[in-house]
């Protein structure tokens, strides 16, 4: 359960099934998408009154994301949950506290430079400890898609450290602060 005074705060997916994101605090209200299991999101304000949903009792929560969203509390926790793929998440890197890299449930990525549009992006795959990237071309990136494999030491659930095939490193940090 999240508490009013820890609010906004980032929060994981737990539901295998994926949750529902509603328009307003019910589950009979309209449905707007389905976050998939170990998706991040940041919760920014909780419903009045807790509901018993599945047999668990808790709150609603409103999401950032669009114009906002809804989802039931009872499948949310503080961490990911332990059997996601380890670089699931948005990390910091020792590059410095500007920098990210955020992997989704749906195997995209992108990485770049924090409160700017400039990054890139594209797909991921992990097989071992090898991920392979292929960058999709976008403004930033207007030449042809690339294929970067790295491969991934898990430090631990938060401690990531790619070894990129031409000899650079670098240090992930996972980032569980709100912006």
């Amino acid at each position: 359960m999240v508490l009013a005074d820890e609010l906004p705060s980032v929060r994981y997916v737990t539901s295998k099934n994926g949750l529902n994101q509603r328009e307003t605090p019910s589950a009979t209200s309209r449905k707007i998408g389905t976050l998939v299991y170990g998706s991040r999101v940041v919760v920014l304000e909780k419903s009045v009154n807790s509901v018993i949903i599945d047999g668990i009792t808790d709150y609603w929560y409103r999401c950032q994301g669009g114009d906002g969203f809804w989802i039931f509390g009872g499948y949310l926790s503080s961490t990911i949950p332990d059997d996601t793929e380890p670089v699931l998440g948005y990390w910091n890197t020792d590059r410095g506290q500007k920098y990210y890299w955020h992997f989704w449930p749906d195997h995209t990525v992108s990485t770049g430079l924090k409160e700017t549009s400039g990054d890139w992006r594209g797909t991921w795959k992990l097989c071992g400890n090898k991920l392979t990237i292929t960058t999709v071309p976008n403004e930033f990136n207007t030449g042809e898609s690339e294929i970067l494999d790295i491969i991934v030491t898990v430090i631990n659930r938060d401690r990531i450290y790619f070894c990129f095939i031409n000899g650079n490193k670098e240090y992930l940090d996972r980032n569980n602060n709100v912006y």
